[in-house]
Order: structure tokens, then C-alpha cells, then sequence
């Protein structure tokens, strides 16, 4: 493929299994671009270099795992270049706000599906439409959105922890909101019809995302021609919200880090952005501590499965249909392997000080 043209992701891995007729290649570059994506490279970046990969395996005719190893290695390989190149492949703008109505509207059509699923299963063949079901879809997705730009937001210049916090009492103040609106709306319903009713209102989201996909403007073309220079604080404090999200260095080592940064363009008589490039280029340099990711993976878990038990002891199965018990006792299920997997992780890694990333 030509250098001067952008390679597209699909073309690409199809271009791994055509290339020798081999499906195991073609699942050795899906897992090296999921790896590359989990680690936020932009995907115009990963599909580059696995392009560059396939012109490899086209000439010599060898597999890719014969040529470069494993996926996870290639794609450790490619980081590491990018690093000591300097190069910012990352994608790593975080939540903006200008984009919280589109994908609300397209979180609201998943959402909507969901519901109408949900009320035929229970059998409930005639629903009651108000003001905060028909809205609950697009509600909740943007509270969780605003949610993530507010957790995003405070890692700039704050803990994960005090982030986290921030984004619970965002999430707390939406769903007072959304709860107001049932609270007005209830006895006052739209109509009392069938369940299939939902199949339109799903329809009228994805309405709405397509003419906001339309309408809200991408980032501008300045923006993506050429990047803004930061000064000292903005640029430390970019570094330090792309390692916090990064989820696999402490707070500690965030602080550490800048610090060094700082003092080292001190005594060189230089910015932190004439010195280091961009901060996203510089964070590519930090080596990640994967027992970090881990520890928290495992706080996470740990926390949604309390959660779901509470609510699960809150609510009670007297009553309820065996559907209704069937599927929140399959969640609960999950939710304990889930747990249960993530700990094994963290076991693995103090003992042997790998991490099985499957």
C-alpha cells in the first residue's frame, strides 16, 4: 500500500489472511491492533504499522509469528519505537463536551433495545409511557457521559481518587435529575400501549444521532493540522491526566514524574514542550506497572459486585417472575467470576510477575 495513503484497519487484517491463506495470521494482527488500542494508540497509527507489518509477510512469504513473534511483543516493539522516536501516536483527547449529545443518542437506540427486550421477556405486553421512560434511554447515557468528562476533567490536576469521587457525585446529581422527571411525569402518562411501541422510539434515536452526526462539528481542521504549545502547567498537567488514565502508574509516580520533568527542562533552560515534544509522547516513555492496572481491575470488580448484592438484597426476589430471578442471578454470576478472574490475575503477576492479558 502506497505510504502517502492512509491504510484502512479492515483492509488491512483482511490483507493478513489473504497474504498466505492463513486465518491464524489474520487473528495474529487482530490481536496486535486490540493490544495497541488498549494501550490508546490511534488506529490510523496501528493500522500503519501493521500495514508496514503485511508488506513483511507478503515478500517473504513467512507468518507474521515467524517474522516478529508474538502479537503482544510485535505490538510492545512498536510502542517502544514510538517512544524512542518521539513520536505521539496516542489517542488520548479524553471526553469532550460537544460530543456528549451524539453519542447519548446512539447510547439511547442500545438502551431503548434493551428495554423493549426486557419488558417481553417479563411479559409485559402493555406498557405505561411517560416522560421519564421515553427519555430514561438518552438520559442515562448522557449522565454517564458527563460523568466520564467530569472524571477526565479533575485527573488533570487531581487523584484518581478525588476524580473518581468527582464523577460519583456528577453521576448522583443526574440521576437525582432523571429521578424528578419520573417524579413529575408518572402521574401524568403519555399513553398506555404496546411494547412494540418502543421499536419507533428506538427509530426516533437513531433519527437523532444521524442528524447530529451531521450537525456537530468535528474537532477543527486547525486542531488536527497542528497542535496548541502548552506552557509549563498545562503541559505537566496533561502528563499528569494521560498517566492517571492510563490506569498502571500510582499517584506517587505521577508526581515523580513531572517533578523529574520539570527540574530536568529547568536545567536545561528549556520548556517542557521544546524539551519533551508533546506530553502524550512523553507518557509513551513512562514504563507501565501492570500490578497497578491490576490492583485497581480487582477495587473495581469487587466494588460493582457489592453493588449489584446490595441492590439485589434491597430489592428482594419475593414475587418475581423465574425470568426475573434467572437473569439477575446470572448477572450476580458474572459479576463473581469476574472477580474471581481479576484476583487470579493479581495472584499471577506476584508470583511469576507476568499478567495473562486474556
Amino acid at each position: 500500500m502506497s505510504s502517502t495513503q492512509q491504510p484502512d484497519v479492515l483492509a488491512v487484517l483482511d490483507g493478513f489472511r489473504e497474504a498466505r491463506g492463513s486465518a491464524d495470521d489474520r487473528a495474529w494482527a487482530e490481536r496486535a491492533y486490540y493490544r495497541l488500542f488498549r494501550d490508546d494508540v490511534r488506529s490510523s497509527a496501528a493500522a500503519r504499522a501493521l500495514d508496514q507489518a503485511l508488506d513483511l509477510v507478503r515478500e517473504s512469504g513467512e507468518g507474521p509469528e515467524e517474522l516478529y513473534g508474538s502479537a503482544d511483543e510485535w505490538a510492545e516493539e512498536q510502542r517502544a519505537r514510538w517512544a524512542e522516536e518521539g513520536s505521539d501516536v496516542t489517542d488520548d483527547s479524553g471526553a469532550q463536551l460537544r460530543d456528549v449529545p451524539l453519542i447519548a443518542s446512539v447510547g439511547a437506540v442500545v438502551l431503548t433495545l434493551l428495554l423493549g427486550v426486557v419488558h417481553a421477556l417479563s411479559g409485559e405486553w402493555q406498557v405505561t409511557y411517560t416522560i421519564g421512560l421515553v427519555t430514561m434511554p438518552f438520559t442515562i447515557s448522557a449522565a454517564a457521559l458527563l460523568s466520564l468528562w467530569t472524571y477526565e476533567r479533575l485527573l488533570r490536576r487531581r487523584r484518581v481518587a478525588v476524580a473518581a469521587a468527582g464523577a460519583i457525585a456528577t453521576l448522583l446529581v443526574c440521576a437525582v435529575a432523571i429521578a424528578l422527571v419520573f417524579a413529575t411525569g408518572n402521574p401524568h402518562p403519555i399513553a398506555h400501549a404496546s411494547v412494540l411501541w418502543f421499536v419507533p422510539l428506538l427509530a426516533g434515536y437513531a433519527g437523532l444521532a444521524w442528524v447530529l452526526g451531521k450537525v456537530v462539528p468535528d474537532a477543527p481542521a486547525a486542531t488536527r493540522a497542528s497542535r496548541r504549545r502548552l506552557d509549563d502547567d498545562d503541559w505537566t498537567a496533561e502528563l499528569a491526566r494521560v498517566l492517571r488514565s492510563r490506569g498502571d502508574v500510582t499517584e506517587d509516580r505521577v508526581r515523580t514524574i513531572t517533578e523529574e520533568a520539570r527540574a530536568h527542562a529547568a536545567q536545561a533552560g528549556s520548556t517542557l514542550d521544546d524539551e519533551f515534544g508533546t506530553p502524550g509522547a512523553y507518557a509513551q516513555r513512562i514504563a507501565r506497572d501492570p500490578r497497578v492496572r491490576a490492583r485497581r481491575g480487582i477495587v473495581a470488580r469487587l466494588a460493582l459486585l457489592g453493588i449489584w448484592v446490595w441492590l439485589l438484597v434491597d430489592a428482594g426476589l419475593g414475587g418475581e417472575s423465574a425470568w426475573t430471578i434467572g437473569w439477575r442471578s446470572l448477572l450476580l454470576l458474572v459479576l463473581v467470576v469476574e472477580a474471581v478472574r481479576v484476583c487470579w490475575r493479581y495472584r499471577e503477576l506476584l508470583t511469576s510477575g507476568r499478567v495473562n492479558d486474556r
